[in-house]
């Protein structure tokens, strides 16, 4: 199929009117952004930390964070971190000072281009550290002055996604029990926190532990990816569990050589090191 060209006049009168003309060649730098998340104790934030390209800064409001962090500067990655000290028992005046101390945090990483990924270790406790802000109260909210914080909250994703669009992002959700008439199956699980983050992603995935396989992470399958729907449902486990052989799939797939061209995507992609892999 031919492209259709607009004629001069046509062209100029729109683009006086603001619209505008992309470039045919691609010019986005290869990234992800990933909502994440599972029960306690399956690899969330080393898979955060460890596995994407580096260097990584993480603000966290988890204390586990720290070892994770420990270990990889051990391992002689290079972590940068930024501890929120956080509880859901503090008053709304040191809520609103580190809501406003995370937002700070966000800018900084979006004006230092060296910063290769971006990780919230958990995007759970920001959503609760939201509610304190304006609330002062996490439980018996009125649900229809939630306008203004879930505009706030969601704008500082998008900000971050189309701000720093070289950056990978790294959200990790905290999961709860699902419980149906008070009662538990054993197994449902729901992400806790901000209920619109799948929607400002471009992918989301959980994460998994089993005795044979190791850890494990699955792209949701009741959803498509920004990448296309032949990513979703997919599961990678071992060796394979990683940000970077996730990207790998995603970007360098022999099956679709032209993906990441027609979605604008420069073909820095295809190279392992673009990744963190150390050839």
């Amino acid at each position: 199929m031919g492209t259709v060209a607009v004629p001069a006049a046509d062209l100029k009168s729109l683009k006086d009117a603001g619209f505008t003309q992309p470039s045919p060649k691609p010019t986005k730098p290869p990234r992800i952004s990933v909502a994440t998340g599972g029960s306690t104790k399956r690899g969330k934030t080393h898979w955060a930390l460890i596995t994407p390209p580096d260097p990584v800064a993480v603000i966290s409001l988890d204390p586990g964070t720290r070892q994770v962090v420990d270990r990889g500067t051990m391992m002689g990655r290079t972590i940068l971190p930024k501890y929120l000290d956080h509880s859901k028992r503090e008053d709304q005046a040191t809520a609103k000072k580190l809501w406003q101390d995370y937002r700070s945090a966000i800018r900084a990483i979006m004006a230092t281009r060296s910063i290769r990924t971006l990780v919230i270790d958990t995007i759970s406790d920001c959503w609760d550290l939201i509610q304190l802000a304006e609330f002062g109260k996490l439980k018996q909210n009125n649900k229809f002055q939630y306008g203004g914080v879930n505009a706030e909250f969601g704008g500082l994703v998008d900000e971050v996604y189309y701000g720093r669009p070289d950056l990978n992002t790294i959200y990790i959700q905290k999961h709860k029990k699902a419980y149906v008439d008070d009662k538990w199956d054993g197994k449902a699980m729901y992400a806790a926190g901000f209920s619109g983050l799948d929607f400002l992603v471009d992918l989301s995935l959980g994460h998994t532990f089993t005795g044979k396989e190791g850890f494990g992470i699955t792209t949701l399958s009741t959803e498509a990816t920004r990448f296309g729907p032949e990513f979703s449902g997919i599961t990678m486990t071992g060796d394979d569990c990683s940000f970077s052989a996730l990207a790998m799939h995603i970007f360098a797939d022999p099956e679709y050589p032209d993906r990441a061209k027609l979605m604008g995507f420069t073909d820095e992609g295809n190279d392992p090191e673009y990744w963190g892999i150390r050839l």
